[in-house]
C-alpha cells in the first residue's frame, strides 16, 4: 500500500536512551492515562461545554474592541461571509513558520469604522514606496487598526491574498528576507520591541532589498510601543511616531468614530433607520455622553464606548446607564462606594459577588465569608478594640439578602448550571453592572495592604473542584495579570502551571488566555506558552500550553497554536495524558474557525502534514511515530458523530465535497485505516486503526439516524472520493473497507446508500 508505514516503526515500542523526566514516578498521571479515560473524557465533554463557560467568564476581562467571542458573535451583525465561489486563503509560510490570515470580520470592522488622518497619509508616503513601516507610539492609540488599513491600502495582484499576521516570537533579525511570500501583505505587532532585539542595518539592508516594491510586491508594517536604543539612524526615515489622531478632546472627531463603530454595530438592526439613526443624531444632547466626548478619548475607549451605547439607543436602557458600563467610570464609582464606610461584611460580599458574579448566592455569600479571614486584623489589633454589645433577639439589626444585594449593587437572577445529574436552576446573583467587576479587582489591587490578601484569596481557588467558582477566580487573576503581569507569573503561573492537580493547570491556561489579547501582554504571554509547550521533559508545562490553546489562547496566535500543538503531539506516546488536552485544542481550532474556511483548511493540512512525519534518528522515529498516531487520532475524534459537538457536522461539510478538504481528509483516513503500531501498544484503545473503524461505523449510522439529507450527501461524497483513492493506489484497501463494511448489520435503510459505496467498492 503507498500510503502504509514502513517497518521501521516497529522499533518505536522500546524506550529511547534517555533519562525519564524529573517529575516524579507518573507525574499527574500523564504517563498512566488510558486510551478509555482519555476518550471518553472527550466524547462526553458536550461541545467543550467547560471551555465555553471559561470564555464567557474571562470575556469581561478582555477589551471588547480586541477580540470577538467566537462562541458567541454578535446577534446584531450576522457575519460577512466569502462568495460561494470565492477560494479561501491559503495560509502562508517563511521558512517553516506558518502565517495565518488576520480574521475577515477584523478587516471589515477596521475598514467600517477607520477615519484617516494625515498621520495616516504619511505612513502611506513611507510604506508605498519602500515596503517596510516601522509604526510605534503609546498604548491604545490606534496602531494595530491604522496598520490594517495602510496594508489594505496597497493593491496586490493575489485577489485572495489578504492581511497575514506574524507572531511576536519572531525576530526581524532572524527572519531570511528570501522567503518572504509574495504578494503578501504581512503586520507583525509586538508592544515591547523584543522582536526588533539585535536588528543590525545588514538586516534592515536585507529586508528593505526583499519588501522592494519591483520585487516580490509584499509589504510588512511592524507595531511597536517603542524602539529599541540601538535602532539604526541610518532607517529612522522608515518610523514613524504614532499618536492620537486628533490634538486634545476634538469632540467632532471623537463623535465621527464613535458614529462609525455604532454604525458598524446595529447597521443589520431591523430598526435601524427607525431608531439607532435618530437616537445618533440626538446623542449630543445627552449631558453624559456630551460630557464624555469632551474628554480625550482613545480609539479602543470610543469603540467601548459604542459598544455599551447600541443597547441605549436601541430604547433597551438609559444613556445614562450605558455610560456608567465604560471603564474609567465604573472605576470612579467603586472608589466612591469604597470610600461610602459600608459594614466589613457588606465590602466582603461586593469582593465575592465581583468575583464570582453569576454564581449561585450561597456560593458567593460563602466565598465572601472565606475571604474575611484573609482581611481579618490581627488578633492583638482585634483585642484592643471594643466589642460590640449583642442584641437582644438573635435576628436584630439583620439584614435581608435584597437589602445586601441593593446595597452591593447587584441583584438577583436564574441561571442554569449542569451537573452530573442533568441541568439545574440555580439562585444566582450578577452585579448590574459587569464593569465593576474589573474595577473592584483594580481597586483592591491598587491598596498596598489588601491587594496581596486578596490575591491569596483568589490563589486558594486555582483548584477548586466546584467549575464555576474555579473558572470565575481565575478569570479574576486574569485581570490582576493584566496589571502586574511578572508578579502573577512569578507567584501564581509556575506553580499552578507544574501543579499534579488538573484543574489547577486549567487555572493558568485561563489566566494566560486573557493576558494574550492584551496589546502590550500578547507576546511575553505567547513567549511562555511556547517555552512550555517546547519542554517534553516537562509534561506537566506541555499540558497546560495545550490547555491554554484550547481556550481563549487558541485563536489569538493560530499559527503558533499549531507550531506548539505539533510540540506537544510529538511527546504524547510517552505521556499519553497529553492527547486529552492536545485534542480538546484542536476541536476549539476547528469550531472557533467556523466562520474562517482558510483557517480550517489550515488545520487539515497540518494534521495530512503530522500523519506523514518523516522518522529520523532513533529519538526522532519515537517523536514522529508519537505524531502521527496523535495526527489522525485527532482527526477520528474531530469526527466523531457527536449530538452536542457541531465540529463534527461542520467537517463533514467540509471534507464531503471535492477541493483540498476532502483531498486532506483522504490522506488522514486511509492512513489511519492502515496504521500499524508496535506489539506492546497494538491493543490500545487509541490505535488508530481501531478508532478509524469504529468512528467510521458511527458516523453512517448517527447520519442515518438524523435523516439528513445534505449530510447524507456529504458522508456519500467523501466516501466515494476514498474508495476511488483506494482503487487508484492499492485495492487491496478496498477490499479491507468492503470487509469491515459488510460486518455492519445495524445500519438502517437511511444509510444504506453510503454502505452501499463501501460494498461496491
Amino acid at each position: 500500500m503507498s500510503e502504509s508505514k514502513s517497518d521501521p516503526q516497529e522499533e518505536v515500542g522500546k524506550a529511547p536512551d534517555k533519562e525519564k523526566p524529573q517529575a516524579g514516578p507518573d507525574p499527574a498521571g500523564l504517563e498512566s492515562a488510558t486510551a478509555d479515560q482519555i476518550l471518553m473524557a472527550i466524547r462526553r465533554n458536550e461541545f467543550l461545554a467547560g471551555v465555553v463557560d471559561g470564555r464567557d467568564v474571562s470575556m469581561v476581562y478582555i477589551d471588547r474592541h480586541q477580540v470577538h467571542n467566537y462562541f458567541q458573535p454578535e446577534p446584531a451583525r450576522p457575519e460577512a461571509r466569502r462568495p460561494a465561489d470565492a477560494p479561501p486563503r491559503r495560509q502562508r509560510r517563511i521558512g517553516d513558520l506558518v502565517v495565518s490570515p488576520v480574521p475577515s470580520w477584523e478587516l471589515e470592522r477596521a475598514a467600517a469604522t477607520y477615519v484617516g488622518s494625515p498621520l495616516f497619509e504619511e505612513g502611506q508616503r513611507i510604506l508605498r514606496p519602500h515596503g517596510i513601516l516601522f509604526l510605534h507610539g503609546p498604548h491604545g492609540t490606534g496602531k494595530r487598526a491604522t496598520a490594517l488599513r495602510l496594508l489594505n491600502s496597497i493593491i496586490f495582484t493575489d485577489a485572495a491574498g489578504g492581511i497575514y499576521e506574524l507572531n511576536p516570537n519572531l525576530r526581524l533579525s532572524d527572519l531570511r528576507p528570501d522567503e518572504l511570500p509574495e504578494q503578501t501583505a504581512l503586520l507583525l505587532e509586538c508592544a515591547d520591541s523584543s522582536a526588533l532585539e539585535g536588528l543590525t542595518r545588514f538586516n534592515l539592508d536585507a529586508l528593505c532589498t526583499a519588501l522592494d516594491p519591483t520585487g516580490r510586491n509584499t509589504a510588512l508594517v511592524v507595531v511597536t510601543e517603542r524602539l529599541p536604543p540601538g535602532f539604526p539612524q541610518d532607517y529612522r526615515h522608515l518610523t514613524l511616531a504614532w499618536r492620537l489622531p486628533w490634538a486634545g478632546p476634538d469632540v467632532t472627531f471623537q463623535h465621527e468614530v464613535l458614529s462609525r463603530h455604532v454604525r458598524f454595530l446595529a447597521f443589520h438592526d431591523p430598526d435601524y433607520a427607525e431608531v439607532i439613526v435618530p437616537g445618533l443624531r440626538t446623542l449630543m444632547d445627552n449631558a453624559s455622553a456630551k460630557q464624555l466626548l469632551e474628554e480625550e478619548l482613545s480609539p479602543g475607549q470610543l469603540a467601548d464606548l459604542a459598544g455599551v451605547l447600541v443597547p441605549a439607543l436601541r430604547r433597551e436602557t438609559s444613556i445614562d446607564q450605558a455610560v456608567a458600563g465604560l471603564a474609567q467610570r465604573a472605576h470612579s464609582d467603586v472608589e466612591t462606594w469604597f470610600h461610602s464606610s459600608h459594614p466589613c461584611e457588606i465590602e466582603n460580599l461586593l469582593i465575592a459577588a465581583a468575583v464570582f458574579s453569576g454564581a449561585p448566592y450561597n456560593d458567593v455569600r460563602s466565598a465572601a465569608q472565606t475571604l474575611e479571614t484573609y482581611l481579618q486584623p490581627s488578633a492583638a489589633d482585634e483585642s484592643a478594640g471594643e466589642k460590640p454589645a449583642r442584641h437582644a433577639s438573635r435576628f436584630a439589626g439583620r439584614e435581608s439578602r435584597r437589602v445586601q444585594l441593593e446595597a452591593i449593587q447587584a441583584r438577583p437572577v436564574s441561571a442554569v448550571r449542569r451537573t452530573h445529574y442533568g441541568e439545574i436552576l440555580d439562585d444566582a446573583i450578577e452585579l448590574k453592572n459587569p464593569a465593576w467587576q474589573k474595577a473592584v479587582l483594580h481597586f483592591l489591587w491598587d491598596d498596598p495592604e489588601f491587594g496581596g490578601r486578596v490575591l491569596a484569596w483568589l490563589k486558594a481557588y486555582g483548584g477548586h473542584p466546584i467549575h464555576h467558582l474555579r473558572t470565575r477566580a481565575a478569570a479574576a487573576i486574569g485581570a490582576l495579570a493584566r496589571l502586574s503581569f511578572s508578579t502573577i507569573e512569578a507567584e501564581i503561573l509556575r506553580p499552578w502551571a507544574t501543579s499534579r492537580d488538573e484543574n489547577t493547570r486549567r487555572s493558568a491556561a485561563q489566566v494566560l488566555g486573557i493576558t494574550i489579547w492584551d496589546e502590550g501582554l500578547s507576546a511575553p504571554s505567547s513567549r511562555l506558552l511556547h517555552f512550555w509547550a517546547s519542554q517534553p521533559d516537562q509534561p506537566h508545562w506541555q499540558w497546560t500550553a495545550a490547555a491554554a490553546y484550547a481556550g481563549l489562547a487558541g485563536p489569538r496566535y493560530p499559527e503558533q497554536t499549531l507550531a506548539d500543538l505539533k510540540l506537544i503531539g510529538r511527546n504524547s506516546l510517552e505521556m499519553p495524558g497529553l492527547l486529552e488536552p492536545f485534542f480538546r485544542a484542536l476541536l476549539a481550532f476547528y469550531a472557533t474557525a467556523q466562520d474562517l474556511p482558510e483557517r480550517r483548511l489550515a488545520l487539515l493540512e497540518e494534521l495530512a502534514a503530522w500523519s506523514a512525519e518523516t522518522p529520523g534518528d532513533r529519538r526522532n522515529n519515537t517523536q514522529a511515530f508519537a505524531l502521527q498516531r496523535a495526527a489522525l487520532l485527532a482527526f477520528w475524534v474531530m469526527l466523531w458523530p457527536d449530538r452536542n459537538d457541531p465540529v463534527w457536522q461542520q467537517l463533514l461539510a467540509d471534507i464531503g465535497v471535492p477541493g483540498a478538504s476532502q483531498g486532506y481528509a483522504v490522506q488522514l483516513m486511509r492512513r489511519a485505516f492502515n496504521f500499524r503500531q508496535p506489539a506492546r501498544i497494538a491493543a490500545d484503545a487509541t490505535h488508530p486503526r481501531r478508532l478509524a473503524l469504529s468512528g467510521l461505523h458511527d458516523l453512517v449510522l448517527e447520519i442515518a439516524r438524523q435523516r439528513d439529507e445534505e449530510q447524507i450527501a456529504h458522508l456519500e461524497g467523501v466516501l466515494t472520493a476514498l474508495v476511488a483513492a483506494c482503487r487508484a493506489n492499492e485495492p487491496d484497501e478496498v477490499e479491507r473497507l468492503r470487509y469491515h463494511a459488510a460486518q455492519w448489520q445495524d445500519i438502517p435503510p437511511e444509510g444504506q446508500g453510503a454502505l452501499h459505496v463501501l460494498l461496491a467498492g
